[in-house]
């Protein structure tokens, strides 16, 4: 569990009984001390005991919010939650984060509000059409019922990734924290894209470690995530792309989940991939919208601490999910 340390995040978890066991680099440098330092250390020491007796008061699955003094009476923000395990999770942030944060929300919901206004649109038009000509011939009538089921499609998944922020954004994100492992939510994208991949003639391959890969996580959002990467390269594919779905160890620490196309595929910049929602340049037969997807995959790693980068890969792109393995399963 050691591992997030490699994530940047500023995370503290500690046993039932309040004794630290896992602290990432960046959480204790937030207090000016070394992460081998905390752990070991009574949760108290960072939160303070009346923190930590209002926690105990706190039911699995629930989420306190309280403010902190970090090193140099620097004011933090810290969400605190129990997980259905009782292990206490601890998730740290200066209010300059924070304001970064609520700023990247605000502007993540105006995209989501301003791309959900053209398939609208459509189903609009496309209804009002097949209502004011009902001797329509058969293949137009096909053609527009196609046109239907896939701005339907769109419009689902973007009032997904409204529930999805709305529902973090609530504190419920990452109420409940279990054992997942990667090679089944791999598989279960694999085969939900499959049919999709088979009609319009995409090669779609998968590749798991032998050996599960336990991370731990919320299972829906984690699902969410997944979708999103995949939804981000199916959304304008040209035929005859390859898909590759992987869940590998990079280490025995560190699990990855990746999303690989061979492309064309519009160039991403690495970096500001994941919070910009401008409109960007197509390449080859790609089609260009909002980055919506991706920015709430990105928010969701971000919730549990992981890493989520994108690499090209000649004309085409790798999404790269990174997460600390749940070593406890082992």
């Amino acid at each position: 569990m050691t591992a997030l340390r490699a994530f940047g995040a500023g995370v503290v978890v500690a046993d039932p009984d309040g004794v630290i066991r896992v602290a990432t680099t960046s959480a204790a440098e937030l207090f000016g001390t070394t992460a081998a330092a905390l752990i070991g250390a009574p949760l108290s020491t960072l939160c303070g005991d009346t923190v930590t007796a209002d926690l105990a008061a706190v039911e699995a699955a629930e989420t306190l919010r309280v403010p902190l003094v970090g090193a140099g009476g620097v004011p933090l923000r810290a969400r605190i939650e129990r997980g259905t395990d009782d292990r206490i999770v601890v998730r740290l942030t200066t209010e300059e984060q924070h304001a970064e944060r609520a700023l990247r929300r605000d502007q993540l919901v105006a995209a989501i509000r301003h791309e959900i206004r053209t398939p609208l649109t459509v189903l609009r038009g496309v209804t009002s059409m097949l209502e004011e000509e009902p001797d329509m011939e058969l293949e137009d009538r096909v053609t527009f019922l196609g046109s239907l089921k896939k701005e339907t499609h769109r419009v689902i998944t973007l009032v997904e990734d409204i529930l999805t922020v709305a529902r973090m954004d609530a504190a419920r994100g990452l109420s409940r924290l279990q054992s997942v492992d990667l090679i089944v939510i791999a598989s279960e994208l694999a085969t939900e894209a499959r049919r999709f991949c088979d009609k319009h003639d995409i090669s779609l391959r998968l590749e798991v470690a032998s050996a599960p890969l336990t991370v731990r996580a919320d299972r829906q959002l984690l699902e969410q995530l997944g979708k999103s990467l995949v939804g981000h390269v199916l959304r304008a594919a040209p035929q005859g792309l390859h898909l590759t779905l992987r869940a590998t160890a990079e280490s025995d620490a560190v699990a990855r989940l990746e999303v690989e196309d061979d492309g064309p595929a519009p160039e991403i910049d690495d970096g500001e991939p994941f919070t910009s929602f401008r409109r960007s340049t197509a390449t080859g037969k790609y089609a260009p919208g909002v980055g919506v997807g991706l920015a709430v995959a990105k928010r969701i790693a971000d919730a549990h601490g992981w890493g989520l980068r994108v690499e090209r890969t000649g004309d085409g792109n790798r999404l790269v999910l990174r997460a600390p393995r749940d070593l406890s399963e082992g």
